[in-house]
């Protein structure tokens, strides 16, 4: 498995660098998770501090990275339970900042293209969406 700092350095370049970086750490995170070097439950773990950051830009930067790990990964990398478990948490995304919404829907793309994908978490994405943003008063 991926050494955590390996892992932390990789997240902290795609946080701050250019798009060239972003690619390398992109390829990079994916290969790992591809070659079970990293869980992806680990990498997202690892994440918790800029998905939790007061700053929106580093939210959205980061649940960007998140959506291009997962358009990078096979369809059958991923079983049922983790793909439940990111379609609701990029559904509670979409709550968030309008700036963090579209990579969060990014995310969602690639979730929903894989077959294993339930009606039950269809249900949830439409629910979802539909819901008034937090300080909605419309």
């Amino acid at each position: 498995m991926a050494a955590p700092m390996k892992l932390e350095s990789c997240v902290q370049n795609y946080i701050e660098n250019t798009v060239a970086d972003q690619r390398t750490t992109i390829s990079s995170v994916t290969k790992d998770i591809v070659n079970n070097e990293v869980k992806l439950v680990t990498f997202i773990e690892n994440l918790q501090k800029y998905l939790t950051s007061t700053d929106v830009s580093i939210r959205s930067r980061c649940v960007r990275l998140i959506a291009e790990v997962l358009h990078q990964l096979p369809n059958s990398h991923l079983d049922e339970d983790e793909v439940e478990l990111l379609v609701t948490y990029m559904c509670e995304r979409l709550m968030d900042h309008h700036s963090v919404q579209p990579p969060a829907l990014h995310a969602l793309l690639a979730l929903v293209t894989r077959s294993l994908l339930t009606f039950d978490l269809f249900d949830l994405f439409f629910t979802s969406s539909l819901d008034k943003p937090k300080g909605y008063s419309g």
